[in-house]
């Protein structure tokens, strides 16, 4: 099988490019014939071979000072429709001819527009969603105010996102985003040249076909990591302090996390990652006087493996509705229990049986499962050994691959019994 795989970045950016090029690698050893499409860019490898199709890098952070009035029109028509990647990507399919297409993160730089030629050659197409993207302007379901949205724009209403500021609390990037909806759904809506939307969680599943998306064009296919037996199993020993993994963003709930380490003094926080609300909580616990939080920055990946292994448990206390949350999985492979809030689709990996969950925003709830924890190391130590199996169950890439080949299969079949590919 020929698969054609398409993110914005080619590099390991984020968890989204991190899945994507493990899926690669998964594909690879199967021995399928992979060939990947992205922009340019200085972080990409310089010697791969099919990057001689890629689409010239898109930047938007409009640096030039001040910016070129005609820069600024032509990067807000490449925000919503990118011509010239879309000429990149065909040349790239008549050259690799691939059995299916299967995109990532596409939107802003890329832009749909590459997949008119997929429908043209009749290749199907999966999308893998990261985020609300397809539903919601802001992709997060969040407004401007990092409040949880309500407002539900819908194919013939996107005004709410301007009215909310829902993306960077700005009116004029909110306006944009809501016109790239609008011409995406509505002028050209390109939902119809996706064959399959894979959605890692049934909380994101619900969420877009209630957006409009068809439940038979939604697959729920969970996330995996490779190698689960792999990772050094927690010692019947328990840790010494509890762990935060990820962005340092206000939507991750971290001022609650301090608000509940401030009730529980003998407890111990290692905040690992970086962010632009790292200032703000530094100055939050200094006039809390926490002085059992530690922020630890941005580690390897054995630096996160180590501050795992040695953690009590694992706290998710996302304030947004998260997708299905990679740093959960890491954890569970590790033996740790997560203690995580109860929305989006977190409740369908964190049950009693791995962890404990807590009400969004309720430090006094979320101090009261800390202090379990520590007053019972071995009941938390038995979750998390039953959490290791969980992952091996469920976020195999075993278990991974043989869906994600089983939906490759199925829409290839029905390519070939309903029409005579043109190419």
């Amino acid at each position: 099988m020929k698969v054609a795989i398409v993110n914005k970045f080619f590099f390991l950016k984020g968890g989204q490019e991190t899945l994507a090029l493990e899926q690669m690698k998964l594909l690879q050893e199967a021995g399928h014939e992979v060939a990947f499409f992205s922009m340019h860019h200085p972080q990409n490898p310089t010697d791969y071979a099919w990057s001689a199709y890629f689409a010239d890098y898109v930047d938007y952070s409009l640096k030039e000072n001040p910016p070129h009035w005609l820069k600024k029109l032509t990067l807000a028509r490449n925000f919503i429709d990118n011509p010239e990647a879309g000429k990149r990507f065909r040349a790239f399919l008549q050259a690799f001819q691939p059995d299916i297409i299967h995109c990532h993160g596409i939107a802003h730089q890329l832009t749909y527009s590459i997949l008119r030629d997929s429908q043209k050659l009749n290749i199907p197409v999966v999308q893998t969603l990261h985020d609300y993207q397809i539903i919601c302007p802001a992709y997060t379901l969040l407004q401007g105010d990092q409040s949880i949205c309500h407002a539900e724009c819908t194919t013939d209403n996107y005004l709410p996102c301007l009215q909310n500021r829902c993306v960077k609390d700005s009116q004029a990037a909110s306006a944009l985003s809501a016109l790239e909806m609008f011409y995406n759904r509505r002028v050209r809506d390109y939902t119809p040249l996706v064959s399959q939307f894979i959605a890692p969680s049934r909380f994101l599943a619900d969420k877009v076909i209630a957006g409009g998306i068809p439940a038979n064009r939604v697959s729920h296919i969970p996330n995996f990591l490779t190698g689960i037996d792999a990772y050094p199993s927690a010692s019947a020993k328990s840790g010494d302090y509890f762990l935060y993994i990820g962005r340092l963003s206000h939507e991750k709930g971290l001022f609650t996390l301090l608000k509940a380490m401030e009730q529980v003094p003998d407890a111990h926080l290692k905040i690992v990652g970086d962010g632009p609300l790292k200032a703000q909580l530094l100055q939050a616990c200094a006039e809390q006087g926490l002085t059992n939080v530690e922020f630890v920055g941005h580690l390897s990946r054995s630096g996160v493996s180590e501050a795992l292994q040695n953690s009590i448990a694992a706290i998710l206390p996302s304030e947004w509705f998260e997708n299905q949350p990679m740093s959960i999985i890491e954890a569970y492979a590790h033996g740790k229990p997560v203690i995580a809030s109860d929305m989006g689709g977190i409740p369908e990996m964190v049950q009693t049986d791995y962890g404990q969950r807590f009400r969004p925003g309720d430090a006094q709830q979320l101090a009261q499962i800390l202090k379990q924890a520590m007053a019972h190391p071995e009941a938390w130590h038995q979750k998390g050994q039953q959490a290791r199996q969980f992952a091996r169950s469920q976020y195999s890439s075993d278990r991974h691959m043989e869906k994600l080949t089983q939906l490759y299969d199925s829409l290839m079949n029905n390519t070939n019994n309903t029409t005579q590919s043109p190419r």
